[in-house]
């Protein structure tokens, strides 16, 4: 039994840090998403004028 409750912690303390490096993942694409796009002008302006020349 002793056997089993090791394994069963080490699995549980392996998920624990997979999930911290997917959390810190997210984390950093999410940061890197939002100066992407701060830093470039968003292409909405101009569609917005061809469509009102459209119509």
């Amino acid at each position: 039994m002793e056997n089993l409750n090791e394994r069963v912690d080490r699995t549980l303390r392996e998920r624990n840090q997979l999930r911290r490096e997917i959390n810190s993942v997210r984390f950093d694409s999410n940061i890197s998403i939002e100066t992407s796009t701060r830093s470039s002008p968003s292409p909405s302006p101009p569609r917005a004028t061809h469509f009102e020349s459209t119509t």
